[in-house]
């Protein structure tokens, strides 16, 4: 019930009920309103209403029919004088009044008053409308939540059941083993590395994870090795970060027998002798991943003698692998059992790298506490003044990229310079903000400014080192292969594009490379394929080393790059420790620590931090070891926003005006999709849905069937309005949800469009995003799971660049701070639209007490 004796609260009842609501938003407590809306709910003195509000369960288009009473039970009558639903709380309501028709309706002491509500709903999931029932012009309100839920045939709820574990990695222990010959290498004279075999004592830790808490598992590695349960330090940095590794070569290894397969058929392949192929759907997107050169044991089901061979090809759709010459050739009627075994080639690199990166670098690189003195004898320091001419001459004949802002060029002037060298310097790159052109020009400019100069760029990603190839080859054309690069590991030779081909070498297994390694001045690659240039004969020495994305980057994976320095020169850190870290396969290896890049490690020392009152004008940082990019060429203001204040101390800047930039076409064509407002269509959208997770019995992973049918809806409607579909992306946060999508995509013969996890589009951008969240409010007692990672928030807010539609449920996501905020920005700016948003105090649909959340 809500009170007033205020005349102008009767002009307008439901613009004033919206009004009292927004002028209440929190941001704390369980709910996005305030307590005027639960007075609202309150039981009255005066009107009595009946308990029935729910409709129960209808199917898409049925129309239910709910008729609360209302009765006077005070001495004085009151007039009826509106019932409408209030939108501010509930948007799109699925209920409307079809009696009375029209009001006021008088009611006298004791009598009573029907009112019809007639639901059809629209959309699928669990909906709440608000309706206020407006009595003597606004002197007394009284409101009451109506509920319906759409019946849907995909509602099967959690299905799942954890399968068994085996922690198997030897294959069958007592079968006679038929090993696949050993095939020479093309290079014999290669460098060798040592095995790093996986301790016993940590496997069979490990193992236990089947058995016990992961809590429980980490105590006991703690217990044996009192330094895992230490902060990292010159003194336990080796076998800390080896013990790490082994135990993710062990938690990635018991994952891998999940891809086991038993009763399989095997294809022969007619073009090659002794290979063979075995259906496994999107065994190629799974993690850990399959590589060319892993082992493979096959047995036949009815015989006893196993087979080892090794993979050669992954596709979408099969695996292809070698088996010895005396492998028995399949017939129709056969079955085997297929086990992969993970590959150990780049944990033994890894390996390897922490131990030389110890050597190379030392406490004073690697814990970075104090500034150091550059050498006079450095060579380059000599070849270096480019910096001071850089000051006074901003032409195009000192710039690769003459469109470089101020900021960007600030950072290359500063590594130039190298005042804190051999310090690690970092680019500090929020998305859009152009993290990767920056790096680029460094590079370019010391490959022109200094000549003894051999240049090594390190990234995680396939992806990520074509861009920073394509980026030097397009800002300096003349760059010719022997000079550049291109190193790719042997499994994704066909996966670099036609263009950079000719710069490309490809590494073959553990070490045989295609051409000589000693003759470029700049080399591209991922971490991994990297690694294995510590087999060359002649392991080459860089003296600058540039990681891009290093923030995706593990420590390990990081000192693939920098053991290959020879005296440490220059080291280059570009990324953003606000985004995702490392895909560490492991939980326990996570809890360890292995997920934290070395960028977000120094970025937390003293010395690199943020301080905002010795370096005011640097956005906080010292101008000698980190330039923080702020000008972001992706966005429009109203996306960039929220993100900017959540994560970057609202530093960051729009460079995209949404007023006569280059979206304003495709949001004028959108606008009758989107909720309406008098300034224009909301270029940051929450659609809110209350549907339902389920799995399915043989995956472990969530879907949300509603949530994936409105995400479907929207991909037709944004096409419908001619927005390609190349420039629309999905992400989902789980990989069931992900395949839920792409098939209702297929069924409408929609290609072209890119649906995937965070990860997957980290350093992605599409003009248009769709977030589908899949939690859903029943899963409160569960908590948000990963999907509250705030870096993982971050990459999935500023990946659109003109609209971003997130479907999620409220209810659940208010839990979460920063979610949170996403609610308030959407809602305060009417950009909000779908079912009803949960408010402090909210009560459950039949009761008219408060419930606190």
């Amino acid at each position: 019930m809500f009170l007033t004796n205020s005349s102008t609260f009767a002009e307008d009842a439901q613009l004033r009920a919206v009004k009292m609501v927004l002028q209440s938003l929190s941001t704390e407590g369980g709910g996005i309103y305030s307590e005027e809306v639960c007075e609202l709910l309150e039981e009255s003195t005066e009107i009595c209403t009946s308990s029935h509000f729910d409709c129960g369960k209808l199917q898409l288009g049925c129309k239910g029919r709910l008729s609360p009473v209302l009765v006077n039970k005070g001495i004085v009558c009151h007039a009826l004088t509106a019932v409408y639903p209030l939108r501010a709380v509930s948007p799109n309501p699925q209920f409307k009044v079809v009696y009375p028709v029209q009001f006021p309706v008088y009611v006298a002491p004791g009598e009573s008053v029907r009112v019809d509500l007639e639901c059809k709903p629209t959309q699928e999931g669990a909906w709440r409308d608000l309706f206020v029932f407006d009595f003597d012009k606004g002197q007394l309100q009284i409101g009451r939540f109506f509920a319906v839920e759409t019946e849907f045939s995909e509602n099967k709820g959690d299905c799942y059941k954890k399968p068994k574990m085996c922690f198997d990695t030897n294959g069958n222990f007592n079968l006679p083993l038929v090993k696949a010959p050993k095939t020479k290498p093309s290079n014999p004279f290669r460098r060798r590395v040592q095995n790093y075999n996986l301790p016993e004592n940590v496997k069979q830790i490990v193992q236990e994870l089947s058995e016990s808490s992961r809590d429980n598992v980490l105590v006991t590695l703690q217990n044996r090795f009192p330094f895992l349960a230490e902060e990292v330090d010159t003194y336990n940095y080796v076998p800390r970060f080896k013990l790490l590794l082994h135990i993710e070569e062990a938690e990635a290894s018991r994952v891998m027998s999940r891809w086991n397969m038993n009763n399989t058929p095997l294809e022969k392949d007619l073009m090659n002798e002794s290979v063979y192929m075995v259906y496994a759907p999107n065994l190629s997107e799974r993690r850990p991943s399959i590589l060319f050169g892993d082992s493979v044991h096959v047995r036949n089901m009815r015989e006893g003698t196993l087979y080892e061979g090794q993979v050669m090809e992954i596709y979408q759709e099969k695996v292809k692998f070698r088996l010895p010459p005396s492998f028995p050739v399949p017939s129709a009627a056969d079955l085997y059992s297929i086990k992969f075994a993970i590959s150990r080639g780049n944990f033994k690199f890894q390996h390897t790298a922490i131990e030389e990166g110890w050597k190379k670098l030392g406490n004073q690189i690697l814990f970075p506490s104090e500034p150091l003195v550059k050498e006079n004898d450095d060579p380059q320091v000599s070849e270096i003044d480019l910096f001071k001419l850089m000051e006074s001459d901003n032409s195009s004949k000192i710039w690769f990229n003459p469109a470089l802002n101020e900021r960007q060029r600030a950072a290359v002037r500063n590594i130039l310079a190298g005042e804190y060298r051999p310090l690690p310097y970092v680019i500090f790159g929020p998305p859009g903000t152009g993290k990767t052109v920056t790096l680029v020009e460094t590079i370019l400019q010391i490959f022109k400014r200094v000549p003894v100069c051999r240049i090594l760029v390190a990234t995680p990603s396939n992806n990520a080192a074509d861009l920073v190839t394509e980026l030097l080859i397009r800002a300096n054309p003349s760059i010719k292969p022997v000079t550049l690069t291109r190193l790719v590991a042997f499994n994704y030779r066909k996966g670099v594009p036609a263009y950079l081909q000719k710069y490309m070498v490809v590494v073959k297994g553990e070490g045989n490379f295609d051409v000589n390694m000693d003759r470029n001045k700049i080399t591209v690659g991922t971490c991994a394929s990297i690694g294995r240039l510590c087999l060359y004969p002649k392991m080459p020495f860089y003296t600058h080393v540039f990681i891009d994305e290093a923030g995706q980057a593990s420590e390990p994976e990081t000192m693939c790059a920098i053991a290959l320095m020879g005296k440490p020169r220059q080291i280059v850190l570009a990324g953003d420790p606000k985004q995702l870290g490392p895909v560490i396969t492991g939980k326990i290896a996570v809890q360890g620590g292995l997920d934290t890049s070395w960028l977000s490690r120094i970025l937390n020392s003293s010395l690199y931090k943020r301080d905002e009152g010795n370096f005011p004008l640097t956005q906080g940082y010292n101008p000698y070891l980190v330039t923080m990019l702020t000008k972001n060429y992706r966005t429009v203001p109203e996306i960039l926003s929220l993100p900017s204040k959540l994560f970057y101390n609202d530093l960051l800047e729009p460079m995209v005006s949404s007023v006569d930039g280059p979206y304003v076409n495709l949001m004028h064509n959108l606008a009758c999709e989107l909720p309406q407002r008098c300034n224009g269509p909301p270029a940051f959208v929450f659609h809110g849905v209350r549907g339902c997770c389920c799995r399915d019995v043989d995956s472990p992973s969530w879907y949300n069937p509603v949530e994936a049918r409105l995400v479907f809806e929207y991909v037709k409607k944004l096409m419908r309005r001619n927005v390609k579909s190349w420039n629309i992306g999905i992400i989902t946060f789980y990989a069931k949800q992900t395949a839920k999508v792409k098939e209702l995509l297929r069924s409408d013969s929609i290609s072209d469009l890119k649906v995937g996890s965070v990860e997957e589009f980290q350093g992605q951008e599409r003009d248009v995003m769709l977030l589908s969240t899949v939690r859903s409010s029943a899963m409160v007692e569960e908590g948000l799971g990963f999907i509250s990672s705030p870096n993982r928030i971050n990459v999935a807010l500023t990946r659109a660049r003109a609209l971003l539609i997130v479907v999620g449920d409220p209810h659940l996501l208010k839990n979460d701070p920063n979610w949170r905020a996403v609610l308030i920005d959407c809602v305060s700016r009417n950009a909000y639209l779908g079912c009803d948003l949960p408010f402090q105090n909210q009560p459950a649909v039949n009761s008219h007490k408060k419930e606190v959340w």
